[in-house]
This record gives C-alpha cells, structure tokens and sequence, in this order.
C-alpha cells in the first residue's frame, strides 16, 4: 500500500470515536424504551363520570372519597356514576388517544394533549392541559393546569340525563 492511500484511511483513533459515538446514541435511544419498559413512563388517568340529580342519590364507590365531588361545579348533581376508566401512557405534545375518545349512543367525544410539564424544585411537576370535546356541532377547547396528585375536572357536555366529565389525573 503507498503512502498516500494510507493516509486516506480512518485512524484507529477515528474509528474508536466513531464506534463510542454510535454506542451513545444506541444508549440514549434505549433510555426513554428501558424507563417505558419498568413502568416509569409517565402516564394519565381518564375516568368519564356520569353526573345527575336523582331522587335517590349515588355515589359510584370507585370515586366516594374523591373531594372534587364536592366542588362548585359538582354541587348541583347528587349521583355519580363512573361509565369507564383508562390509564394511557402520553407524550408531551401528542394527544393522549389516537383518535378521540367518544361515548357511545351518539356522546360527547374527548380528548387532552400534556402542552408542558414543568418540573418545580421539591414540588410535584406542574403540567398544561388543553382537552377539546364535541357534543354534537360544539367543539369547545379549555387549558388547565394541573398538580398531581390533584385531579382536573373537563368538560360537563349533557349526556344521558345528566352532565358528562372527563376527569384527567397525571401520574408521573
């Protein structure tokens, strides 16, 4: 081999880099897989409840202990029926659902985007939430900000009788 050829060739110092630089971006890529892996994937809860006023009055156990029931704008219904529970991973900036979450019998749909997720120092992260749900020709867009353990209150489209909400919990 002459000495020019020789010289065009990749240095074995060359080749090292370039072999623990591939190694990084293989490690860094395996990260965010590894932490989804182990349940450390940051996720929501989306639980639809069914608000009415009844004779009777009922709460579903599954949400008895929850204060917000006793929030202002719970106040004028006495019956809480609990029609489905999700928990989806999510993404910054990607809604939560492919396509929106619809009641059946012609419901409201739903859906909620995480806009920002603000980590605080010895606080719980402060997350945006920009949920859109239609109801027939409405389509209503609202931001809420939100704490876990703390649990935001969407929506309140009539549904079955009574008020729809879409209760979004973040569990980082």
């Amino acid at each position: 081999m002459s000495r020019s050829s020789a010289s065009k060739l990749p240095s074995r110092r060359s080749v090292l880099h370039l072999i623990v630089a591939a190694a990084a971006v293989a490690l860094v890529g395996a990260v965010p897989k590894a932490e989804a892996a182990a349940g450390k994937a940051p996720t929501m809860d989306i639980t639809v409840v069914l608000a009415s006023q009844t004779d009777a009055g009922a709460v579903d156990p599954q949400i008895a202990n929850w204060s917000e029931l006793s929030s202002q704008a719970m106040k004028s219904f006495n019956t809480f029926k609990v029609l489905d529970k999700k928990r989806v991973p999510f993404v910054v900036n990607t809604p939560v659902f492919a396509s929106p979450y619809v009641l059946p019998d012609g419901g409201p749909s739903f859906n909620v985007t995480v806009t920002n997720a603000t980590p605080e120092s010895g606080q719980p992260t402060q997350y945006k939430l920009k949920a859109e749900m239609t109801s027939g020709p409405n389509t209503s867009t609202i931001s809420i900000t939100t704490k876990p353990p703390a649990r935001a209150l969407i929506g309140a489209p009539s549904y079955k009788g009574g008020k729809v909400w879409f209760v979004a919990s973040v569990n980082p």
